[in-house]
Formats: structure tokens, C-alpha cells, sequence
């Protein structure tokens, strides 16, 4: 997925990883299958990884709505993670 650099352009995106996320967890049938979300969205060169480098490229009116939804979404996608990693 790449990550384009307006800031509207950007909180669409973050929300439509968001749902993916969420959609892809519902269907694990394997520890390969969560270990690859894992690194698809978490690691250092996955998603949000690449949404928070892009984050720096916004203005600064941008940046604090961005931002917050950027966090937002990042504690989701662990929270799924975690959730998936204890059942």
C-alpha cells in the first residue's frame, strides 16, 4: 500500500487501513498469518511505519488532526494484534 502526502488524502487512507486491519483479523487460521499482520502494519518498514514518516511532510495545521488519528489507528491495529496473539 503506499501512502500519499495531503493531509485528507492521508486520513482516508489511515481509515481504510484501519478497516482492513480489522477485516484481515477476523481471519487468522495461523501464528504465520498473525506474525505477517504483524510485520504488514507494525514492523519498521509496514504501514504506519510509513504513515508516521509521512507525517513530517504535512503542514503544520495538518499535522495534530493527522497525527492523533495516526496514534489512534496504531494502538487499534496492536490492540487487534495482542487480542489475536492471546486467543
Amino acid at each position: 500500500m503506499s501512502i500519499n502526502l495531503t493531509g485528507e488524502s492521508l486520513i482516508d487512507q489511515l481509515k481504510k487501513v484501519e478497516e482492513k486491519a480489522e477485516a484481515e483479523c477476523r481471519n487468522f487460521t495461523s501464528l504465520s498469518e498473525l506474525e505477517d499482520f504483524r510485520i504488514k502494519y507494525l514492523a519498521r518498514k509496514g504501514i504506519l511505519a510509513e504513515v508516521f514518516e509521512n507525517l513530517k511532510s504535512l503542514s503544520s495545521e495538518e499535522k495534530p488532526q493527522v497525527g492523533k488519528l495516526a496514534n489512534q489507528v496504531k494502538l487499534k491495529v496492536e490492540e487487534l494484534f495482542e487480542r489475536k496473539q492471546r486467543e
